[in-house]
């Protein structure tokens, strides 16, 4: 936790900083060690929550003809596009250069930044 939480980035939007003071998980502190079972419900939480956000944006920008679609159907296609964007793999070809050492991270094409200022951030979740 201590790797990825900040605790001066509390006015950053989206950060675990940020997320921990605002749906209050006060006893979450960088020392996993002395409050393991809050970090580890509160890491799950922000998983969560970042997962049905993004289901929130595919929803949003789905087809209007996704609307005839029953509920069974609709949440197989929003579930197996957020499976597709946030695991997507790698072609074989990347992954034989990824090896050999002469991979760059040009075989990530689908990075996505969820801060909804519709900026270019380079982020891949």
């Amino acid at each position: 936790m201590n790797k990825l939480y900040a605790a001066s980035s509390i006015t950053e939007r989206g950060t675990l900083s940020q997320l921990k003071n605002d749906f209050n998980h006060r006893n979450v502190s960088t020392d996993v060690m002395k409050s393991f079972n809050y970090t580890d419900n509160f890491i799950r939480f922000t998983t969560e929550a970042h997962v049905v956000y993004l289901l929130l944006q595919l929803y949003e920008s789905r087809d209007a003809a996704a609307d005839t679609l029953d509920n069974a159907q609709l949440l197989s296609e929003l579930s197996t596009a957020a499976v597709n964007q946030l695991w997507s793999l790698p072609s074989a070809h990347s992954v034989a250069e990824l090896l050999d050492g002469k991979a760059d991270d040009s075989y990530i094409t689908d990075k996505w930044c969820g801060c909804g200022t519709g900026c270019t951030h380079n982020v891949s979740i």
